[in-house]
């Protein structure tokens, strides 16, 4: 009887073992070899790998695997805040969004995501849009949670400018009120119409709050907080 063909890693110094029935890495530089470790995932491995490999004088000089999925991310990260012919640039580097310094190196920033709960389902978001990528301001959350936790745009169509400076409210010329809106899977989720802007805004927040939850980025962030947001 044929025996099963071993596991193969995608990792370099990433190896499954089959005694222990867990994947191990281990690396060697400059004559020294170290073992670190069995884990029970191939991810937390390679995290180990690279972490000693930055022990050993920083991350080896090879090219990323360029199909991996976590690499495009990181590349469009620095790309929409550095690069000027960039079609996301305006909102982002634009509008004075950075990436912190030491997540410039793939194999850093590759670390802390792993151990930060990236999965080939999630995408990467930014808690307080209104701050960089950085640690302490970066998860890994499912499409439709990031969609919630965008900035009000400070242009529409045709260059104008939004008709009030609050997330999700609108002025209906005809009509003379303030009309909230909010997205959801997608869509776009008439709330009310309202008479007074900032009430408009309290409005929305609070619908916000029910659909996200933490995720939701509020026009009154501080309310929120203490329970005022009604």
């Amino acid at each position: 009887m044929r025996k099963p063909a071993a596991k193969q890693s995608k990792y370099v110094g990433v190896r499954w073992s089959s005694g222990e029935g867990k994947w191990c890495s281990s690396i060697q530089r400059r004559g020294q070899y170290r073992f670190l470790g069995y884990f029970d995932d191939e991810e937390s491995a390679h995290a180990a790998y690279l972490k000693v490999e930055i022990e050993f004088g920083g991350p080896v000089v090879y090219p990323p695997r360029k199909d991996r999925r976590l690499y495009h991310i990181w590349n469009d990260m620095i790309r929409r805040c550095e690069d000027k012919k960039h079609i996301a640039f305006a909102g982002y580097g634009g509008e004075g969004v950075t990436v912190c310094e030491e997540w410039h190196v793939f194999q850093v920033f590759e670390i802390w995501a792993i151990e930060h709960g990236y999965a080939e389902n999630l995408m990467i978001d930014r808690i307080k849009a209104e701050f960089g990528y950085r640690p302490g301001n970066v998860r890994f959350v499912e499409r439709t949670s990031q969609n919630c936790n965008k900035r009000k745009a400070r242009t529409i169509r045709n260059g104008e400018r939004p008709s009030s400076r609050f997330k999700g409210v609108f002025w209906d010329k005809r009509r003379k009120h303030w009309i909230v809106k909010i997205q959801l899977n997608g869509k776009s989720k008439y709330v009310g119409q309202f008479t007074d802007e900032v009430e408009a805004a309290r409005a929305y927040d609070h619908e916000a709050i029910r659909l996200h939850g933490e995720f939701a980025l509020l026009n009154f962030p501080e309310e929120a907080k203490v329970g005022l947001t009604h």
